[in-house]
């Protein structure tokens, strides 16, 4: 679920662009993006009962980029799909990442979806001027969605819940790096993780909440001098080598997202985000790589367009600032996304 980049949380998360946007039914009869459910549908198709039924009854479905860090707990439909490449620029004291996260999402049926994604990288050191270009660490994750939204306009009904499961390969480069470069040709951690998280998200028009929890096990890797680890700040001194063993990792969001004008699928997002390493593994002991945590607060707006029956995009910028740091490099972060849907016969998400 979670790839690190010598401090820098590239998140892959359970969908949209770490957080997928739910797209509205093809078959929406205005720009509302509300139709029809249960007997309500059935009425429409046999020529039943003519009265026009009232907002509270119908399922809404907004067609939104969604959060940055946080998944949605909605699966795609079977040959239904979306690429997403999502930029990240993490800013800070010593230099600048830019990550460009590129992520494809495929509907299985059943309630399930296939996601993959990695991230093609580019850093910078301020001290040295060194600079340097990668691809980073792989994930592949699939998403199980247990239970839908019970009711899209009422705020205390069950919400949308969903299983992910997930592994990160080590495809960014970790050994034989350049001192003089100063860490900025690490793309990954070298480790093989494996996840499990929980996504949860509430449709109560026109907001949607969202929250994530991912608890995340890394395995050991053998480590050399050069390496950054985890924190963004430690680093393996010369001459040194050992078998790492990372603690344990927390990753946890919440969100609050307001659809201001439904014609365009146009709003914005408050977001927290934040990870926590324990200085224990749960299967490996006592970690010898410092323990950390941070939380990040993030605002960011969004648009759709175009929005066609089989086609649409959905557009997303945004920002996030430091709000708690402990031994975790401060980074201040610009994101921006654009995610390219294509429905097949399945129709779209939540359809």
């Amino acid at each position: 679920m979670l790839a690190i980049l010598a401090g820098f949380p590239l998140f892959i998360a359970g969908s949209g662009h770490c957080a997928s946007p739910d797209l509205g039914s093809s078959s929406a009869p205005s720009a509302s993006a509300t139709v029809p459910t249960g007997s309500e549908a059935d009425d429409t198709a046999t020529g039943g009962d003519q009265q026009q039924p009232s907002s509270s009854t119908l399922r809404w479905s907004p067609n939104t980029s969604g959060p940055f860090f946080t998944g949605t707990a909605e699966t795609e439909p079977l040959g239904s799909s979306y690429f997403e490449p999502i930029t990240y620029a993490y800013l800070s004291s010593g230099g600048a990442t830019v990550s460009n996260l590129l992520k494809v999402a495929v509907g299985l049926g059943h309630h399930l979806e296939f996601d993959m994604a990695a991230p093609l990288v580019y850093a910078t050191d301020r001290t040295s001027g060194a600079s340097s270009t990668g691809l980073g660490d792989t994930n592949f994750q699939g998403k199980w969605q247990l239970i839908p939204d019970a009711d899209t306009n009422a705020f205390l009904a069950f919400p949308a819940t969903s299983l992910t499961f997930g592994i990160t390969v080590p495809t960014g480069s970790y050994e034989n790096l350049d001192p003089a470069k100063h860490g900025v040709d690490q793309f990954g951690n070298g480790t093989v993780n494996e996840s499990i998280g929980l996504l949860i998200r509430k449709r109560a028009r026109p907001f949607l909440f969202y929250a994530q929890l991912n608890e995340i096990i890394q395995n050991q890797a053998r480590v050399e001098e050069g390496y950054t680890f985890n924190d963004g700040l430690t680093r393996v001194p010369p001459g040194e080598s050992f078998r790492m063993v990372d603690g344990n990792l927390i990753y946890y969001t919440a969100v609050f997202e307001h659809v201001v004008n439904e014609r365009w699928q146009a709003g914005y997002l408050l977001e927290l985000f934040g990870e926590w390493q324990s200085a224990q593994s749960l299967f490996f002991g006592s970690a010898n790589a410092p323990a950390w945590s941070f939380l990040w607060a993030a605002a960011e707006a969004e648009v759709t367009w175009p929005r066609k029956e089989r086609f649409s995009a959905t557009w997303g910028i945004g920002a996030a600032l430091p709000v708690y740091t402990d031994n975790y490099r401060r980074n201040y972060t610009l994101m921006g996304t654009v995610t390219l849907y294509y429905n097949g016969l399945g129709g779209s998400r939540d359809e």
